[in-house]
C-alpha cells in the first residue's frame, strides 16, 4: 500500500471517528427548549386569532404537511402552508388546539417537538391526537419546516384539565 493511500486511508477515519464520537444535546439549553415550546404556542395563538401574517411568521416558505388518520390512507401535503392556514382562517368556528407534556430535542440549530393535543373548533371538541414539530433555527429564531400530526376521535380521554 501507497503511502498516499495509507495517510488518505487515516485521516478518513480519523474524521469518521470523530463524527461518531459527536453526541448531539438531546434536551439542549433551556432556553432553546422554551423558545421552541413558545413558538408551537404562538402558532395556536394565531390559529385562534385566525391571524394569517402571524402564522406565516412562525414557519419557513415551505413547509412539509403532514397528516395521519385512522380512517384514510396519510394526506401528505409538501409546500406552501397556504392550504393549512386558509382551513384554519375559514373554519367554521374558532379552532383552539393545547398539548400537553411537550419532548424536546435539540441538536445545533434542529428541533423536534412531540406532544399530545386536543383540537376544539368552539367549545365543541373535534380531535385529538400527537403533534411532531420539526423546527431550525433561522437567523437566531426558531422557525416550523414541518408539522406531522396524528387525528383521531377515540382514546382521547387523558388530556389533563385545561
Amino acid at each position: 500500500m501507497s503511502s498516499l493511500l495509507r495517510l488518505s486511508v487515516v485521516v478518513v477515519l480519523s474524521t469518521t471517528a470523530g463524527c461518531t464520537s459527536r453526541k448531539p444535546t438531546f434536551q439542549g439549553i433551556p432556553s432553546d427548549r422554551a423558545a421552541v415550546i413558545a413558538v408551537a404556542n404562538d402558532l395556536f395563538a394565531a390559529m385562534r386569532a385566525r391571524d394569517a401574517d402571524a402564522m406565516r411568521a412562525l414557519q419557513t416558505s415551505e413547509v412539509a404537511m403532514i397528516r395521519v388518520t385512522e380512517d384514510a390512507p396519510p394526506f401528505i401535503h409538501v409546500g406552501s402552508p397556504d392550504v393549512f392556514i386558509n382551513a384554519i382562517v375559514n373554519a367554521p368556528a374558532e379552532p383552539r388546539e393545547r398539548m400537553w407534556d411537550p419532548e424536546v430535542r435539540i441538536d445545533g440549530d434542529l428541533a423536534t417537538l412531540w406532544a399530545p393535543y386536543e383540537f376544539y373548533l368552539g367549545d365543541r371538541f373535534s380531535h385529538c391526537g400527537v403533534d411532531a414539530f420539526q423546527f431550525v433555527r433561522v437567523d437566531g429564531s426558531w422557525k416550523i419546516v414541518s408539522i406531522a400530526f396524528t387525528r383521531r376521535n377515540e382514546g382521547c380521554d387523558d388530556a389533563p384539565p385545561p
